[in-house]
Formats: structure tokens, sequence, C-alpha cells
């Protein structure tokens, strides 16, 4: 009988070039036919080839290769802790077996530009990946990334305090009797011109007079 093509099946998962589990392949003039395979799931994929009453199986496995690397750098480190100025976290991988993976960046302290201290992001092949973060106060931060939900690495950033450009000083009453019992409350307000303070921030109020020494107690 004159077979001129085969009717390859696959399953329970792989799919053929075509997109689909069953693809015909025409014979060439050594008498084979030839299909090409692939998966995004891992499993024992069975690959049967038809020709005409007669069949043939075979199985070929597929598995999930771990991330061959993941690195994280500091691209921007020392930045201010005002609230407002981020620090940039990159994330390198190489040779991941699928595009689209997500990566999630955890934080003990500060938000990332999302307003969370969790922040996810997907990538494709051989990407970089950058995440970016502020905080209020003048410490240093932990940042772990995770691939896969199981491979991590850590690192750290520092804020550095940012100190206010600007100190306004207010008291509640603007008179006062010259007796110890009288009390007045003096508040600082420390601003500046982007973002905030940082937390942390030691003020030393202090009085005199205009002929010099002081009238008064705190």
């Amino acid at each position: 009988e004159d077979y001129k093509e085969v009717t390859f099946d696959i399953s329970p998962v792989g799919k053929f070039s075509n997109n689909n589990s069953t693809i015909k392949g025409a014979l060439d003039v050594l008498g084979e036919a030839h299909a090409f395979i692939f998966s995004d799931n891992q499993g024992l994929a069975i690959v049967k080839a038809n020709v005409g009453n007669l069949y043939r199986t075979t199985s070929i496995k597929f598995f999930t290769k771990d991330v061959d690397s993941l690195n994280l750098f500091i691209s921007q480190d020392s930045v201010p802790a005002d609230n407002y100025s981020y620090a940039e976290i990159t994330a390198v991988t190489k040779n991941r077996p699928f595009a689209n993976n997500q990566i999630v960046f955890v934080s003990d302290k500060g938000a990332f530009s999302n307003g969370s201290n969790t922040y996810a992001v997907q990538a494709s092949f051989h990407d970089t990946t950058r995440a970016y973060i502020k905080y209020n106060s003048a410490e240093l931060v932990r940042i772990r990334a995770t691939i896969y939900n199981t491979y991590s690495k850590e690192i750290y950033t520092t804020f550095i305090p940012a100190f206010p450009s600007q100190i306004f000083v207010n008291s509640d009453v603007s008179v006062l009797l010259p007796s110890y019992t009288s009390k007045a409350i003096i508040t600082a307000k420390l601003t500046r011109a982007i973002g905030s303070v940082s937390e942390g921030q030691i003020v030393n109020f202090y009085d005199s007079t205009s002929a010099g020494g002081s009238v008064g107690i705190f």
C-alpha cells in the first residue's frame, strides 16, 4: 500500500508546531516524516505515529528547569528617607524555561511604587526587572525577590536622613503672666522642598531674651 503521510498524536501534555495535539507529516524520499513538539507544562507525553492501520508510540518527558540565576543589585541607593524619593532594585534573571513568570519583591519596611510592601511583576526570558521603594525613616531596608514561589534572594538598601530645609516654630499663646504656673506649648514643624523630613530628627528648644539670659524653664 502506498502511504504518503503519517498522523501524529500527543497526550496528555504537549503540542505540535501547529499548536494542536494532532498533526500530519508527509513522508520524504527516505520514507521519514517529522513533527516538532513543545509543552508549557511538565509531565510525560505519549506520542503516537499512525500509518494506515499501523502505529507506534514513544514517550517524551517534559520537566521544569530551575532558574539558572537570579541576581539582585541596588541601582540607586542611599536616597533620602523623605517618603518621596525611591531606591531602585534591579533583578536580573537568565535561562528561565518560560517567559512571563512572576517575580515578587517583598520589603520589611517602606513601600514600593504600588503603595504596598509587596510588588509583583511579570518578566520575560533573560529579563531585567526593577522595583522602586521609598521610606520615611533613615534605616537599612531588606528586600527579598522570589521567582517560581520558591527561589529567592535578598539584598539591603540604605535610606539616609532627609533633613529639613525649613523649620516653623509656633506657640499656643502670645502673652504669659510672669509666673511659673504659666505655661505655653511650643510646636516645631520641619519641612523640606521635596517629600517629608525623615523620622527621628532631633529638635533642640531653648529660650533667650534680647538682653541675654533665660526667662523660663522647660
